[in-house]
C-alpha cells in the first residue's frame, strides 16, 4: 500500500487511500514528502509571497501521532493510511508552536484531528462564558469544543452540528481513527479542491498545485456548504445550508495564490492579467514605464503594460531568501 503526504500552502493536503484501508496494519510502503528539505521546496512553490511560519502533520493508525515540524527523519516511520498536514500563515493569534495545526483532541467517543484555513467570527466568547477552557489563541480550537459538546453520537453528525453553528470563512479537514471529513463553508469564502491519485487515494488541498506535485488528478472543487466523507466504504457527500450567492475571498486572486494556480475555477494568471488591463481603462495615467511590486503584482503589470502600450521595467527586487517581506 502506498501512502503519500504533501504539505499545501495555508491549509492542507489530505490523502486517504480508501481502497487499501483493510490492509492498514500489515507492512506499509509509507513515503512522506514532508521531510525538511522537501517541505522547503514545496513551500517555495506554494506561498512565497505570504511566507510560512509553522508546519505540522498528523497520521491515522491505532492512535494519533502529532509531529512538530522539527521531527526530521522520524516522519519516514509514520504508520497509517491517511494523513492531514498544515502550513500555517498566521493572520490572527500568535505564531507559537502551540498554535501549529493540526490540533488533536480526545472526547467521549474517540479522537479527532483538525486543520483549518479561515477565520471564525463567533462562538468563542459564548463557549468561554459556558466554562470552556482554550489552550491557544487560534480560533480553530472552537470547532473541537463544538464537536465535543454536540448531542449527536456519530462523528459526522457532530461535525455537521458544529459547522451549522459557525460563522465565518473556513475550509476544514478532520481525521479520526476510521475516516476523514472535508468541509467548506456555505459561502465558499476559502478554496478547497478534491483530487485522486492513480492508486485511488483521495486528496484534498487548498491549491491545485499541491495535486500536481504528487501526480494527483484534479476532480472538482468541494462545493460551498458541502461535507465530503472518505472511509473504507468509499466516498459520500452531504450538503449544509447553502446560499445562492457565493462570497469568494478576493485576496486569493490578488495575493495568496501563485499565477499557475486555479482557484475558484479561475486561472490566477488570467485573472491578474485582466486586473491590469482593467486598471488601464478605469484609471489611465501618462507614464514612461510600468514597474511591478513583486511578486504578486508582476502578472497584473504585464497586463497593464500590454494594454497601455508602455514598457515593463523591473524597478523593485525582492529577495527570495529572507522569508517574509
Amino acid at each position: 500500500m502506498n501512502i503519500e503526504l504533501l504539505a499545501s500552502s495555508t491549509l492542507t493536503v489530505v490523502l486517504y487511500s480508501a481502497t487499501s484501508y483493510p490492509t492498514l496494519f500489515p507492512k506499509l510502503d509509507l513515503r512522506i514528502w514532508m521531510h525538511l528539505f522537501a517541505s522547503s521546496i514545496i513551500l517555495s512553490y506554494s506561498v512565497p509571497q505570504a511566507g510560512t511560519s509553522d508546519m505540522n502533520t498528523t497520521t491515522e493508525a491505532t492512535s494519533f501521532l502529532l509531529c512538530p515540524p522539527h521531527c526530521g527523519s522520524s516522519l519516514s516511520e509514520l504508520p497509517g493510511s491517511c494523513a492531514i498536514a498544515n502550513v500555517r500563515y498566521s493572520t490572527a493569534g500568535h505564531s507559537k508552536l502551540v498554535s501549529v495545526q493540526p490540533f488533536v483532541a480526545g472526547y467521549r467517543f474517540g479522537s479527532v484531528a483538525v486543520a483549518h484555513n479561515g477565520n471564525f467570527v463567533n462562538y468563542r466568547s459564548k463557549l468561554e462564558d459556558n466554562g470552556s477552557i482554550f489552550n491557544m489563541t487560534s480560533d480553530t480550537e472552537v470547532v473541537l469544543h463544538l464537536i465535543a459538546t454536540s448531542k449527536h453520537r456519530p462523528f459526522l453528525l457532530r461535525v455537521v452540528d458544529a459547522c451549522e453553528n459557525l460563522k465565518g470563512a473556513y475550509s476544514l479537514v478532520f481525521l479520526t481513527e476510521d475516516k476523514l471529513v472535508a468541509v467548506r463553508d456555505p459561502f465558499g469564502f476559502r478554496p478547497l479542491v478534491m483530487g485522486r491519485r492513480k492508486n485511488g487515494a483521495m486528496v484534498f488541498a487548498s491549491e491545485t498545485c499541491a495535486l500536481d506535485l504528487i501526480d494527483a488528478t484534479y476532480e472538482r472543487e468541494v462545493n460551498p456548504g458541502e461535507v465530503v466523507v472518505v472511509d473504507h466504504t468509499g466516498i459520500q457527500s452531504l450538503c449544509l445550508v447553502t446560499h445562492q450567492e457565493t462570497k469568494q475571498c478576493i485576496f486569493e486572486h490578488i495575493y495568496f495564490a501563485l499565477p499557475n494556480y486555479v482557484v475558484f475555477r479561475r486561472s490566477m494568471y488570467e485573472s491578474r492579467r485582466k486586473f491590469g488591463e482593467i486598471l488601464v481603462t478605469e484609471s489611465p495615467v501618462e507614464c514612461d514605464v510600468v514597474i511591478a511590486v513583486p511578486d504578486s503584482g508582476v502578472v497584473a503589470v504585464l497586463g497593464y503594460a500590454a494594454k497601455a502600450r508602455v514598457p515593463f521595467q523591473q524597478g523593485l527586487i525582492r529577495s527570495h531568501y529572507v522569508g517574509r517581506t
